[in-house]
């Protein structure tokens, strides 16, 4: 200790016997615990990180400035605000901090609700702390990655995620959808609310909490985690999702989600029965392309590894919309668009570093990954042997980029960004190594892209190192028979 001068206290009124006791005792290991204990952990860190990049004659300036007095020498004020009862308090906050660091939206909105005059004066300390706590809980739970990237794209995150849940509610109101968005929308939302006393806080805080547990219902429920986590990753808002959710059934529900899929992904078929159903999707399939129509492509991708674990209905596998957003799982063309020949000997190195991976374990081909080596350890590099193993390498793996690019589904499944940025257009048997590589690592590989290139979708398994048409034929009539039956209602299937 540099000093042994007792320092200043903070207490906390709602909530001395946890975040007040934190405060005195801080243990990073208990951040996690709820949402006080984290920002306080961060802070210390934060602290711990700035003393410790500096000398110690700038920590002991630093700590005399915060610990003097007015006779000892420089040192810090706090300016206190002694507020008459008739003076409104947010506004008064809003007024004294222009141009200094602004608080969130959540932030401004907890203030707002636990106001004393919100609560009778018997039951204030308590409300106030019921609403702290049920704030604290619900801001853990969404900073739980698996059920933050279920709900929400990942971009533009808040800082405090609850912000996300006034930011819906304040959309789902009619009025305030014809108003002009700004940064502090859903706080004045908020105070104008409360100031005309339409609703109370607990009121506004309560219709927080419905639209809380609705979500943690549908993530809790597998069928629908699937059903809503897809739509709301299209672009369906949660709002409209809500709306029919208070309105209909259950199983009612299910139908609905699984229509408005449909018409989101294949449009409105002209008749309910299968065959018009099956038609339609069969068409939509057809017109989809690499080049004009990628982000529905990448649509109907993510949909199909959702049908194919809905269809299980003994399987308790969930999509880990978590994973694929954050790493950024993209369409990726499953045979190579175009095999290019590397003309450069540090290119032409790279490809067979790549291709040898494929070998490593693969008893068979023992003489070519020893030429393999050869060629890459050879001084001059050998440019011959190079183009020999090139020309067997593309034989064997059935891409001799002589036809042209295939962009068709059949033809593209899902890749993670960095897998794909790696490998571009290697050939069938390396990514298929890549891909297998990853499975076995425990690293998370969309169902349907390991059933392509573990073949199980081709009926004809005697070339398990190329992707031929009869493997896209097979494929595209899977991806179509899954469709069928998910669009099915449920009592015809």
């Amino acid at each position: 200790m540099l000093f042994e001068k007792t320092s200043f206290e903070l207490t906390f009124q709602t909530r001395a016997k946890t975040s007040g006791s934190f405060l005195k005792n801080i243990d990073p290991n208990r951040a996690e615990e709820n949402i006080d204990f984290f920002h306080i952990a961060k802070a210390y860190e934060a602290i711990q990180s700035w003393f410790g990049s500096r000398d110690r004659s700038q920590v002991v300036k630093v700590i005399q400035t915060l610990l003097n007095d007015d006779v000892t020498g420089k040192n810090t004020k706090v300016i206190w605000y002694e507020l008459p009862n008739s003076e409104d308090a947010i506004e008064a906050f809003t007024r004294l901090n222009i141009g200094k660091i602004p608080l969130t939206n959540s932030e401004l909105i907890r203030a707002l609700f636990l106001q004393a005059k919100n609560f009778g004066v018997d039951s204030k300390d308590l409300q106030q702390i019921r609403i702290a706590q049920e704030w604290d809980l619900i801001e853990k739970s969404l900073q739980a990655s698996d059920f933050w990237y279920f709900i929400h794209s990942g971009e533009n995150t808040p800082a405090n995620r609850i912000e996300y849940l006034f930011e819906m509610v304040v959309e789902g109101d009619t009025a305030e959808a014809t108003e002009t968005a700004d940064a502090y929308r859903s706080f004045h939302h908020y105070n104008r609310i409360l100031k005309a006393e339409k609703r109370s806080a607990e009121e506004e805080w309560l219709r927080i909490k419905q639209l809380f547990m609705m979500l943690d219902e549908w993530f809790q429920d597998r069928t629908l985690y699937h059903l809503t986590g897809f739509l709301i990753h299209v672009g369906v808002s949660i709002s409209e999702l809500r709306k029919n959710a208070l309105s209909l059934p259950k199983p009612e529900f299910d139908r609905y989600l699984r229509k408005r899929i449909l018409t989101q992904v294949f449009g409105e078929p002209d008749s309910p029965d299968p065959e018009t159903l099956k038609t339609l999707i069969d068409q939509r399939l057809t017109n989809l392309d690499y080049g004009s129509s990628k982000p529905l492509l990448r649509s109907v991708l993510l949909l199909f590894n959702i049908a194919t674990l809905l269809e299980s209905r003994r399987s308790n596998i969930r999509f880990p919309f978590d994973s694929f957003k954050i790493e950024n799982w993209d369409i990726e063309h499953i045979c190579s668009v175009e095999s290019d020949r590397p003309d450069r000997p540090d290119a032409q190195k790279a490809w067979l570093e790549g291709v040898k991976t494929c070998y490593e374990d693969t008893g068979d081909k023992e003489s070519l990954r020893t030429r393999i080596d050869e060629i890459i350890e050879s001084r001059p590099f050998d440019k011959k042997g190079f183009d020999e193993v090139y020309d067997e390498i593309i034989a064997d793996s059935g891409e001799d980029g002589s036809g042209e690019a295939d962009h068709r589904l059949d033809n593209l499944t899902l890749l993670d960004q960095a897998t794909n940025r790696s490998y571009k257009n290697a050939v069938f048997p390396v990514k298929r190594h890549r891909i297998l590589s990853l499975d076995k690592s425990g690293i998370f590989v969309p169902l349907c892209t390991r059933n392509v290139f573990l073949k199980c979708y081709s009926k004809d398994l005697d070339k398990m190192e190329q992707w031929r048409d009869k493997d896209k034929s097979d494929y595209r009539s899977q991806i179509l028979e899954t469709f069928s039956s998910f669009f099915q209602p449920k009592s015809e299937k």
